[in-house]
């Protein structure tokens, strides 16, 4: 008998299906700690969850920690409860970057001081924060808070060799280069002073001089192995700035064009 195309496809279907039971039938039963790559499940590393801290908190918030911390976060609730207070957005500002210092540098010493750990210096600020709002609203306040705005120039870390004070830009370099980038900076300051100049050849002239002297006094910081000359060009730049808005330059303005003269004479 001739089997028909459909038919001799139903045959193969059924040949190889029937294989494929008889293979696995013969491997007996899947393993179910084996995964399809041939990796075990048993052999994965497990994943513990975070550890909690269960460490009580203090019955007394306000009796734990040195003095100096409880001053801080007392204080920044003190300076907290002058920024509810404010009306003014630059001054609320400046006394929210206040009391974040303090109640960092108050919970910091609580965890150095080993008397608390992270969740417990949260509780100890909070309790001082509601006794100084407290405090504010009575009118009562244990320090000032013209003393507490000052606790946080207390809490930047004394210098030592392994961290030396930031050094003063303007005192860097010769005087020779300072009086060029503060020329510098005056030039370009009294250009900024005159928009409606700004593509005469007088103004194409005040950039040039300004950029010559600029680039003159970073020349002599290098040549005398100071680095970090563009923060010195700015600083300069920022101070002669503010003494022509003041109208007290320490260098006139014709004395900075006189300078740049005698660059182009050396």
């Amino acid at each position: 008998m001739k089997l028909r195309p459909v038919q001799i496809v139903g045959l193969v279907a059924v040949v190889v299906f029937g294989g494929y039971l008889v293979f696995t039938l013969m491997k007996g039963p899947r393993d179910p700690d084996l995964l399809p790559s041939g990796v075990r499940i048993s052999d994965l590393p497990t994943i513990g969850a975070e550890p909690v801290d269960t460490t009580p908190l203090p019955a007394d918030p306000l009796a734990v920690g040195s003095q100096d911390a409880k001053d801080d976060l007392y204080c920044s609730g003190v300076v907290f409860s002058e920024a509810l207070e404010s009306t003014d957005a630059s001054k609320t500002a400046k006394l929210g970057d206040i009391y974040a210092a303090l109640a960092e540098g108050g919970r910091a010493k609580l965890v150095s001081e080993g008397v608390v750990k992270e969740a417990g210096a949260i509780a100890v600020g909070n309790a001082w924060s509601e006794k100084a709002r407290a405090d504010y609203k009575a009118k009562t306040l244990k320090t000032p808070l013209e003393n507490c705005l000052k606790r946080p120039a207390a809490l930047k870390p004394p210098a030592s060799a392994s961290n030396p004070p930031a050094p003063d830009l303007l005192s860097l370099g010769s005087q020779d280069a300072r009086d060029d980038l503060y020329c510098s900076g005056l030039i370009f300051a009294v250009h900024q002073s005159k928009p409606e100049d700004s593509f005469s050849a007088d103004a194409q002239k005040r950039r040039d001089t300004g950029i010559a002297l600029a680039d003159a006094a970073v020349g002599k910081l290098q040549a005398a192995g100071i680095a970090n000359t563009g923060a010195i060009a700015d600083a300069h730049a920022e101070k002669a700035a503010a003494d022509f808005s003041a109208k007290a330059p320490r260098i006139s303005f014709d004395a900075c064009i006189q300078r740049a003269a005698a660059l182009k004479s050396n």
